[in-house]
């Protein structure tokens, strides 16, 4: 199960926005299974009307100045727009940016005004209101002229009456009325390109980029016919025609108009403005949204510098740098330089907004995360709940910021093993979102998905497929069934498929995936290549380890062009490679791929992770396969020292490595040795899970084999018939779990000479593999081998 990226922000305002929303888009992390799933955390917080540490609604200190110089300490002013981004609703995250947004469009107004006013009275008198705090009555006069000057005939000026209300409609945020007055401005002086920009602009804002890109274009045109190329407005247009662009999914021609923006910017400007910082991070975004994340990085870094020059190491727009350069750090799987990364951003907002303040409890968030993709989720429980407490003191307890840090709580359990605790979590974060939002909201969706994941870790997959059911049916209605969103709920419906026993149906989910994503993201994208090594856990599940080979390696081709080879999400792909060989009998060649899994893990996360200890225990299944139990035995050790600190004594990873402990001690013939491993395993699974789980069978399964070893065949088909017991009611009789368990009753009851049990269990072990693998699997044949050995009247021993 995975997280999805961590909730950030850009705060670089260019006469647009370059926003890092909360994407859904979830960066890769292992299980044991080698499956890579797709957990989602829910939309950035909504804001609120608030103060703290100096900061108002959620303003740093710095903007705040910046806001009462800008206004002359104008408060009504500055309460009038406190209103405005409260009743807009607008995300806490966001608002330095939205300030020094207005703040920009505020002076260019003035400045227009003040640069008009001469001997003109009907412009004295609108700046006069303006600096008085009244917008509104600005407004009134400047809209006053317009009629006057039509009434009179001066088009021109009528227009630019027009164009200069909207401005004032735009500091208002009625955003209807702006759009209106810059289309009367447009419709008067159809040549002048600045009023098409700001109708681009306008209607970006209310959601439309495909009209925005229209009027960015035309204002391009109109700079080129009149040689006006060379002016800050034209790297504004390319820049609005970026960000529109990235709106409508298309990375790659955001990318083309920000770097035509950065050139025209650059010339302009020089290389160290305010808007050279935000055309680089809007390069960054874009490259990271086509899964570029080295790219992104790389123009992170440059916006980070330029943001440096021009605002100086404490502000926000640096802190949200820091940010979204540790967000793509550690999707790279270099966690260490994400955490520091964010802990420098910790400290500027500490210092801009106070330690109490909903942004501060945002980074704990991501610090949290990073903590998760290290695989240290008992750090990522602790900044996950400071973030909880500040969110709590801020918002109270029935908000959706508080829902969303109980859903991390929910993820961080459920990775430390107590999947039942987390559920409860999630669905506290569901009953605050149902209240809030209403039923079918993205956030609710959200919440579905995550306890459809907490469900499948207890082992119910039909309870896992409900709850994916629940989360697909909302994001199929909200965002069609072409989005992204809904290929994340397609690819953890299909794991739970597999859960089931239906890998194909699982591979139709994943191949229903793959489509949305590849027409999103084109091919070499990093969902694309999770998807990949999904599939071809599908076709391993299936026993068509040849088919699995061709999928995974098509998955490691991506990862290594993106991420390199010694990478965290090639270490993942290298791993299941090695789980394919030794699943066709090449334990050499798997231990092989094993070996680069652990050079990439270490190199990546240190020789402390518990991927590591996931490799180290593959390691031991390869050398327990290769005939040498001693060996395998070394390297369950080593990863189980390396999963007790990381998880603790009663964890599922350390269970799993207890029972792979017992099959190894029964191999070299200490299986009265194995047994108490074998309960150990059992004890820690009985505490986590209902009784009637997959793992619980299994380790009844092995109990059972462990007996046999020692010469009590009625005791092992007692614990074989635990086993069945479990199966059966979890997967229906025609499972391969269930076969497998028939075969080892019917191999006891050979032991004790019953022949009549043996040739029935065997025979209903050779119908389930029959129909669920086919004829010609090794399974089926060596079930048939020893049914006609039953029949003809020979031992099976």
């Amino acid at each position: 199960m995975t997280t999805g990226r961590p909730y950030s922000r850009i705060f670089l305002a260019f006469g647009f926005f370059i926003r890092m929303a909360a994407a859904s888009a979830a960066h890769a992390e292992t299980s044991v299974s080698g499956k890579i799933g797709m957990e989602r955390t829910a939309p950035a917080p909504r804001g609120v009307a608030m103060s703290g540490g100096g900061a108002t609604s959620g303003i740093s200190i710095k903007t705040t100045g910046e806001l009462l110089r800008t206004v002359n300490a104008n408060r009504a002013t500055v309460e009038r727009l406190i209103e405005d981004l409260d009743r807009e609703g607008l995300d806490i995250t966001m608002r330095d940016a939205e300030v020094r947004h207005w703040i920009r469009r505020y002076r260019e107004l003035k400045d227009a005004l003040e640069a008009g006013s001469a001997g003109n009275v009907l412009l004295i008198e609108a700046l006069e209101r303006m600096e008085a705090g009244d917008l509104g009555g600005a407004g009134k006069r400047l809209r006053g002229g317009l009629e006057t000057d039509l009434r009179a005939g001066d088009v021109k000026r009528a227009a630019n009456d027009a164009f200069r209300a909207g401005r004032i409609m735009e500091l208002l945020f009625d955003f209807g009325k702006a759009k209106d007055l810059y289309g009367q401005a447009a419709a008067l002086d159809p040549q002048n390109g600045d009023y098409a920009y700001n109708l681009g602009l306008i209607w970006s804002r209310l959601g439309d980029q495909k009209k925005a890109i229209d009027y960015y274009g035309g204002a391009l045109r109109l700079y080129a016919s009149q040689n006006m190329e060379e002016r800050p407005e034209t790297a504004k247009v390319y820049a609005g025609l970026g960000s529109s662009w990235m709106e409508l999914h298309d990375p790659a021609a955001a990318a083309s108009c920000f770097k035509n923006a950065l050139a025209v910017e650059s010339r302009v400007n020089g290389a160290e403005s305010p808007g050279v910082a935000a055309l680089y991070a809007g390069l960054g975004r874009a490259y990271g949204e086509q899964g570029n994340l080295r790219m992104a990085i790389a123009y992170y870094g440059k916006a980070l510098d330029a943001s440096l020059a021009a605002y100086g190491e404490m502000d926000a727009a640096v802190a949200s740098l820091y940010e979204v350069m540790a967000e793509d750090l550690s999707a790279l799987g270099d966690s260490r330089q994400a955490m520091a990364y964010y802990e420098k951003a910790i400290g500027i907002e500490e210092e801009e907004y106070g330690r109490r303040h909903p942004l501060v409890a945002l980074t704990y968030n991501n610090l949290g995360l990073a903590f998760y993709n290290a695989g240290a989720p008992q750090r990522a429980l602790e900044y996950y709940r400071r973030a909880l407490a500040i969110d709590e003191g801020a918002y109270g307890r029935k908000n959706p910021d508080v829902a969303r840090m109980y859903s991390n709580i929910g993820l961080a359990l459920n990775a430390l093993g107590d999947p039942r605790k987390a559920i409860g979590y999630f669905q506290k974060g569901l009953d605050i979102d149902v209240a809030v939002f209403g039923e079918s909201s993205p956030d609710v969706a959200n919440k579905y998905n995550n306890l459809g994941g907490a469900w499948s870790s207890l082992g119910d997959q039909t309870k896992a497929v409900y709850y994916y059911g629940k989360a697909l049916k909302i994001d199929l209605r909200i965002y069609g069934d072409r989005h992204p969103m809904v290929a994340t709920i397609y690819n953890n419906l299909a794991a739970a498929w597999d859960g089931l026993a239906d890998s194909r149906k699982a591979i139709e989910y994943y191949g229903k995936a793959v489509a949305i994503d590849r027409a999103a993201y084109g091919e070499d994208h990093p969902h694309i290549a999770g998807l990949y090594n999904n599939i071809g856990s599908s076709w391993s599940a299936l026993g068509d380890h040849a088919k699995a080979l061709g999928y995974y390696k098509k998955a490691l081709r991506i990862y290594a062009r993106l991420y390199g080879e010694r990478s965290a999400a090639a270490a993942v792909v290298y791993d299941n490679i090695g789980q394919s060989y030794g699943a066709l009998g090449d334990q050499k060649k798997a231990l092989g791929f094993y070996g680069k899994a652990l050079d990439a893990g270490v190199a990546v996360y240190g020789s402390s992770h518990p991927f590591i200890a996931v490799v180290y225990d593959n390691i031991g299944k390869a050398w327990t396969g290769l005939g040498d139990p001693q060996k395998a035995i070394d390297y369950y050790h080593r990863a189980i020292e390396i999963d007790l600190p990381a998880y603790g004594s009663k964890s599922q990873a350390v269970a799993n490595i207890y029972n792979d402990l017992g099959v190894a001690l029964t191999t070299r013939g200490d299986a009265r040795e194995a047994l108490g491993y074998y309960d150990k395993a059992l004890d820690i699974y009985s505490g986590l899970f209902d009784a009637k789980h997959t793992l619980i069978a299994a380790v009844y399964n092995n109990i059972g084999g462990a007996w046999e070893k020692l010469g009590d065949s009625k005791k092992a088909v007692s614990y074989y018939e635990k086993a069945l017991d479990i199966d059966l009611a979890l997967y229906g009789g025609e499972h391969p779990s269930v076969a497998n368990i028939y075969y080892n009753i019917g191999y006891s009851y050979d032991s004790l000479k019953d022949r009549a049990q043996a040739i029935d269990y065997y025979r209903k072990a050779y119908g389930v593999y029959r129909k669920v693998n086919g004829d010609d699997n090794p399974a089926t044949l060596r079930v048939k081998s020893s049914l006609d050995r039953a029949l003809n009247g020979t031992t099976g021993k």
